[in-house]
């Protein structure tokens, strides 16, 4: 069972290639809000809670989040059920 779910997350889905064929491989905040239609408060709970990664630049005092294009990918393909 958990081979059919893995398999399934995993298959192949054009309209992703669509969504992220414009998309930096490293998008800010900004941009992966706008790409995953959610807020800024919802896209730091799911870094916080480990659905999403995201990179922080290593610059003293920086806060500021990047995400990468693969992250986004993977995250989308496991957002649609089969």
């Amino acid at each position: 069972m958990l081979t059919a779910t893995i398999t399934t997350m995993m298959t192949y889905k054009p309209w992703i290639d669509e969504a992220l064929r414009d998309v930096p491989p490293l998008s800010t905040t900004l941009e992966a809000m706008s790409l995953l239609r959610t807020s800024r408060r919802n896209l730091y709970r799911m870094v916080a809670r480990g659905k999403i990664r995201a990179l922080r630049p290593e610059r003293s005092g920086s806060s500021r989040l990047l995400f990468a294009k693969a992250e986004l990918a993977r995250f989308l393909r496991t957002l649609e059920t089969p």
